[in-house]
Order: structure tokens, then C-alpha cells, then sequence
């Protein structure tokens, strides 16, 4: 995605909807996961060596389930509610192992709205086929409307 083809901002909460929801399908490839390793110092050799993983139950190297949080946590930043977004809490549970090269459906759904301080629930599950790979909750502040770029230019005029 190129920078001007970018929205510069979500949608607040005001506009947000209960049941909004949104999807995303991706395939995961091994330079998915060796990109994500490498930035956060992850050296479990059950993610990135073949000889180690088959030794395993899993009997093949596993997507960081981690990686999954940081797809969702861009979702949230780049589609729903979109730039300028904050995750200010999430909780997952992974139930089933994903491989590499495997497609991986990730959703968020709005699941309620927080009137008191203005933020939103969202509710996310990632499938694999049938098998479910991440499902939790994250709480997430909405953009805010944006100050006037030139509210107080002319102030001392």
C-alpha cells in the first residue's frame, strides 16, 4: 500500500457500528515469520529450524502465535477502526498450532461499545480451514477527530 493511497484516519467511535466486522486472509510464508523473528529477538527454534521442529509433536516449524497478534493488532490500526487506532488492552488463546504456508482467515467483529470512555470491544478469531489458530478480545480507542491543522496560525495577528 502506498502512502497516499492511505486514509489518514479510522472511523470514530461515533461511527462505528455493533457487529461491524471485517476479514482478512493471508498465507503465511517462511520470510513472514523470519521478518517477525528477527524484530523481536525470537530465537525458539521450534519457529525456525526444520531439523529441531520435526523432532517435536508438532512435527514441522510453527507460526509464532505472536505473529498472529501483531497481524490483528495491524488490522485494528489499518482497517477497523482504521488509522489512528490505539489497542489499549487484548487477550488471546491458541487453540491449534498454524504452519508456514498455510492460509490463515483472520476476522474482527465490534462487539460492544464502551459509552464511558469511548472505546470498543472487538472480538477476533483466526481459522485456518476449520481448525481455529487465535480467538481473544482486544479493547481499542478509536481515532479521535483530528485538531485543526491551522486552528491557532493567526493567533498574534
Amino acid at each position: 500500500m502506498r502512502l497516499r493511497d492511505m486514509k489518514s484516519q479510522g472511523k470514530t467511535y461515533e461511527t462505528l457500528m455493533l457487529g461491524e466486522r471485517i476479514e482478512e486472509s493471508k498465507t503465511v510464508e517462511q520470510r513472514d515469520v523470519f521478518s517477525y523473528l528477527g524484530s523481536a529477538d525470537d530465537l525458539n527454534p521450534l519457529f525456525s529450524q526444520s531439523a529441531y521442529a520435526e523432532r517435536t509433536e508438532f512435527e514441522q516449524v510453527v507460526v509464532p502465535p505472536s505473529l498472529l497478534v501483531n497481524w490483528f493488532s495491524a488490522l485494528v490500526s489499518m482497517k477497523l477502526p482504521g488509522p489512528g487506532s490505539l489497542v489499549q488492552s487484548m487477550q488471546f488463546d491458541f487453540p491449534a498450532p498454524l504452519f508456514i504456508q498455510e492460509e490463515v482467515v483472520l476476522m474482527l467483529e465490534i462487539s460492544d461499545k464502551l459509552d464511558h470512555d469511548k472505546k470498543v470491544k472487538l472480538v477476533a478469531k483466526g481459522m485456518s480451514g476449520d481448525k481455529i489458530v487465535a480467538e481473544g478480545e482486544l479493547v481499542v480507542c478509536p481515532p479521535r477527530p483530528l485538531k485543526p491543522l491551522f486552528k491557532d496560525a493567526f493567533e498574534n495577528f
